[in-house]
């Protein structure tokens, strides 16, 4: 992937998209849980809508993507926050009256497994509706967003790597070299010269 179709949310969009769901209804609901699920853990959208209630462990704080769902033929497990566990406990509940075989964690109104290409509709209305660039009305640049800001905020490449679920660290050196900028503010903020030495 060129790295000027690396698509990423400003602060600013990601809370416009996140709060342009109308979260009374059970399909505005549903979007706004996917929308932070996706913020919260990189997961691509096949990846995720592919998941079932045994993918979650609310104890741990963590998603599993088995071999069989992931891109990458690896199972991989992936943390999720204490307020995105809360969203999806709250959505299974909801889950609960398409009957008791209701086992995906994502559904249509009418019931049956919420796929890729609908959901992709859902987010360019959901966009359209926040103000959000036509080109980033797609479930990706929320994958770009986390890893921009990971590494942004210091995170580990090795770490953001192992979450993506990438093979290599190609993809995570280009989010590296995106945040060039980035990296040199937080050396004048972090270097021992600076902060040990004076």
């Amino acid at each position: 992937m060129d790295e000027d179709k690396i698509r990423s949310f400003t602060a600013d969009q990601l809370r416009r998209y996140l709060a342009a769901p109308d979260q009374q209804a059970f399909n505005g609901f549903r979007d706004y849980v996917i929308m932070m699920t996706l913020s919260d853990t990189a997961l691509r959208i096949s990846e995720l809508l592919s998941l079932t209630k045994d993918d979650v462990d609310f104890d741990q704080l963590t998603l599993t993507v088995p071999w069989e769902k992931a891109k990458t033929r690896k199972t991989r497990t992936v943390p999720i926050s204490k307020k995105v566990a809360k969203l999806r406990a709250e959505l299974i509940r909801e889950n609960e009256d398409f009957g008791p075989n209701a086992n995906f964690l994502f559904y249509s109104t009418y019931g049956r497994k919420l796929s890729a290409d609908a959901f992709d509709e859902r987010l360019k209305l959901n966009g359209e509706q926040a103000g959000i660039d036509e080109d980033k009305r797609s479930a990706h640049p929320f994958r770009h967003t986390f890893a921009l800001h990971w590494i942004k905020s210091g995170g580990d490449p090795f770490t953001l790597q192992r979450i993506l679920g990438h093979t290599d660290m190609s993809m995570v050196r280009r989010y590296v070299r995106l945040c060039a900028g980035d990296i040199n503010e937080k050396h004048q903020q972090f270097s021992p010269i600076h902060t040990l030495i004076g």
